[in-house]
């Protein structure tokens, strides 16, 4: 018994002390990081310690209210709230009142972590080596498109993969397909879950192309678990999807077109082109750093045996699946050069939102990966064609050696660099390859010998062709993260106003979300998209001042109106703007707007007259005029509620500078009260004569609709994943199944 659980640990153990030995820059030593990156200060991590924060105090932040006016976090999806991996982070202990650099670096690792252990867990269910995964799991967690992509949201969509396949795989071989079938599901689900849309749309492509495969096999046998498959994967997708579509239908998201796109517009084919992977940079998969938007790099050892096992096994079902999956992945990154995608972007559902075509060679990776360890198991066996395979592979291997020397000789008689020094590299693993392939086919070299030799070949080459190669060292300097903490005193000032302040920024002075980093309310923030209502005014500074605009940070002053208030040690300036309303008002006079044009004109009203009046679109309610002053005191506010006290003189409209989006719910008195949106964009109440207390709660129904299918389809999974054990892999050899 001892030694069955020493078996099944020591390989996840193994893959662990090697994906920690592989980013050695970032674990074992305090000289580098991989969050030196303009995306990852300015957004990445203002987010992450925004999240940390708002939990570490007790909140669940469903809505944010550091950014424009404030809008949903999971509708955003981006900042990765409902992802379970993330939480580790924001319960980790604070330094300094900040998220720790330290704690990310392991978060970093751990998703390639997650990413080899799957690849692995999807070859030995095919019947592989546990040598042969293991070198398969490296390659695929710590190389190409997973080894080369800095955004963790990304990553954390595309480390499911494998689990996805592995569980399809045994439905296609008839192994209790309506149960893999919704275990398959589940982990699509689960990448949704990641908090980005990319990776779970090109692997529900790939996974629609081997449900076709199996049809033609299975027939009506696949409906149910079809069904199955789609259901599982919507279930326990819920919390981040159903949000995030009630988000879409509301925004206009920035996609690198001329104009933001709303939901029911497709991303212009221009931003997929743009983004496509050129022909050439299917080279790239053999030679570093050689494809444009992407890493198509996976290593000659991977290649090569990928190839090895293409043609010693295509009989079996599993080769060729995977194969199929490695040449969807390389089509799909292809892009605009190819046909096919163009017509699942014509046809096929949010294909044509995931507007990064490039970033699908991780599939392409994944295929390689596993075919490469069916490729060395084979390789292990001599049979008759080993012999004749082998000497092809050496001359190959040599012959890549010579060119890529030609090539640097070459270069080296013009005085002309090479573009990356690390392909310089190529020629001698590609020697040490060949020998390690002669030396295993002549006996030279042990099975075990072999794995280990290829294994360490694989990290050598990968190493270059990886994030590691370029993170950055202290000694480089590190603008964009010594940026998040040079101004601090300018936050300590802000958070000193006795008038809930909320700011906004000069973007070349802070281009980093100052307002999530230090818990304080900004106008601006760095974002992919916005609500509508939002968007539409966010330009004009007079919809600025109604949104309680009181401060401007920058070195010099936007309108000469603005005064200054505060000078940091750094230089930054705190302008403050005089026209700006309070943060909460009371009007007693309505008007009405003919339409949401209307509404974003409104701002341009004289301001005496939009703190006389509210502006509605419809259901306009009556109001009464009276003498005798309002009192409003904005007394609390947490991300997802708010609670103000007023005395009314008279029935008027309560006007809070929040912004209006559904999900917001209003207790006047505990008495729950509609919200009305004013401008368009704010949220008013109406509060009768006297005192009161005005509660607010963010309670949006997606977010309940949403926690409560991940529930059932977590618990599905569960009962799916207990309730039997599967067979043996029809031909793909014989070991204990997983489940």
């Amino acid at each position: 018994m001892a030694s069955r659980i020493l078996g099944r640990i020591a390989a996840p153990a193994l893959l662990l002390a090697v994906v920690a030995g592989f980013y050695w820059k970032i674990l074992l030593v305090s000289q580098y990081t991989w969050l030196e990156n303009p995306d990852l200060a300015n957004q990445v991590l203002p987010w992450r310690q925004m999240q940390a924060r708002e939990i570490q105090r007790g909140y669940i932040p469903l809505w944010n209210p550091y950014e424009w006016g404030g809008h949903s976090m999971l509708g955003q999806m981006q900042p990765g709230l409902a992802y379970p991996l993330n939480w580790l982070i924001f319960l980790a202990p604070f330094r300094h009142g900040f998220i720790r650099y330290e704690a990310l670096h392991w978060y970093f690792a751990f998703i390639h972590f997650l990413g080899a252990w799957f690849c692995y867990l999807l070859c030995r269910d095919l019947g592989a080596s546990r040598g042969a995964a293991v070198v398969a799991g490296l390659v695929f967690g710590l190389g190409g498109w997973m080894g080369s992509t800095d955004w963790p949201v990304m990553l954390n969509g595309a480390v499911w993969a494998p689990l996805v396949c592995l569980f399809l795989l045994r439905v296609v071989q008839g192994r209790q397909p309506f149960r893999n079938a919704g275990l398959a599901g589940a982990f699509l689900g689960a990448s949704l879950l990641s908090g980005h849309h990319q990776a779970p749309v090109y692997t529900a492509v790939v996974a629609a192309g081997v449900w076709v495969y199996g049809f033609f096999h299975w027939r009506r046998k696949l409906l149910l678990p079809a069904a199955c498959f789609s259901t599982l994967a919507v279930l326990v997708g819920g919390l981040q999807m159903f949000p995030a579509i009630e988000y879409g239908r509301l925004s206009w998201r920035w996609v690198n077109a001329p104009n933001p796109v709303g939901w029911s517009d497709k991303v212009p084919y221009t931003v997929h082109t743009t983004y496509s992977m050129p022909p050439l940079g299917a080279l790239g998969a053999i030679v570093p750093n050689l494809s444009e938007h992407t890493q198509a790099f996976i290593g000659l050892v991977a290649v090569s045996f990928a190839l090895l096992a293409m043609v010693a096994g295509w009989s079996q079902t599993h080769v060729r699946v995977l194969a199929g999956i490695s040449a969807a992945g390389m089509l799909l990154s292809l892009g605009s050069f190819n046909v096919f995608h163009g017509i699942l972007y014509a046809v096929a559902p949010w294909v044509n939102k995931a507007r990064n075509p490039s970033m699908a060679i991780f599939l392409f990776h994944l295929g390689v990966a596993a075919l490469a360890a069916f490729g060395m198991d084979r390789f292990a066996e001599r049979e008759e064609w080993s012999a004749r395979w082998t000497r092809r592979l050496i001359i190959a291997l040599g012959a890549y050696a010579v060119a890529l020397w030609a090539l640097g000789f070459g270069m080296w008689l013009t005085r002309t660099p090479l573009a990356h020094e690390e392909v310089e590299l190529m020629p001698l693993v590609a020697l040490l390859l060949a020998g390690v392939v002669y030396g295993w086919h002549r006996g030279h070299l042990s099975r075990g010998g072999a794995l280990v030799s290829l294994g360490a070949l694989a990290l050598l080459e990968l190493g270059v062709g990886s994030a590691p190669f370029r993170f950055n060292h202290r000694d480089s300097g590190r603008p964009f993260l010594d940026r998040l903490n040079r101004d601090a005193d300018v936050a300590a000032f802000l958070r000193s106003r006795p008038d809930w302040p909320r700011f906004e920024a000069n973007r070349n002075d802070i281009p980093y979300n100052f307002g999530d980093w230090h818990g304080l309310d900004e106008f601006d923030a760095y974002t992919a998209s916005l609500p509508v209502n939002i968007a539409r005014v966010q330009a004009n500074w007079r919809a600025r001042m109604l949104f309680s605009v009181r401060y401007y940070l920058a070195r010099s002053p936007a309108r000469d109106d603005q005064v200054e208030a505060f000078t940091g040690q750094s230089g930054l300036k705190v302008f403050e703007n005089p026209e700006a309303f309070p943060r909460v008002w009371a009007v007693h006079a309505t008007l009405r707007a003919r339409n949401a044009d209307d509404l974003a004109f409104a701002p341009n009203l004289p301001f005496s007259e939009l703190r006389r009046a509210a502006i509605l679109e419809d259901d306009i309610p009556p109001l009464d005029l009276c003498s005798t002053p309002d009192r409003l005191v904005f007394r609390e506010r947490t991300p997802n509620s708010l609670r103000i006290d007023v005395e009314m003189g008279c029935r008027g409209m309560v006007v809070i500078s929040e912004s209006y989006f559904p999900g917001w719910m209003a207790l006047v008195d505990g008495k729950p009260t509609r919200v009305y949106p004013v401008y368009g964009v704010l949220r008013g109440v109406i509060v009768e004569r006297g005192r009161h207390e005005i509660e607010m709660k963010y309670r949006p129904f997606s977010v309940m609709v949403g926690s409560a299918a991940t529930f059932l389809g977590l618990l599905a999974a569960l009962m799916l994943a207990f309730s039997g054990r599967a067979t043996a892999p029809n031909g793909a050899g014989s070991r204990e199944p997983i489940s």
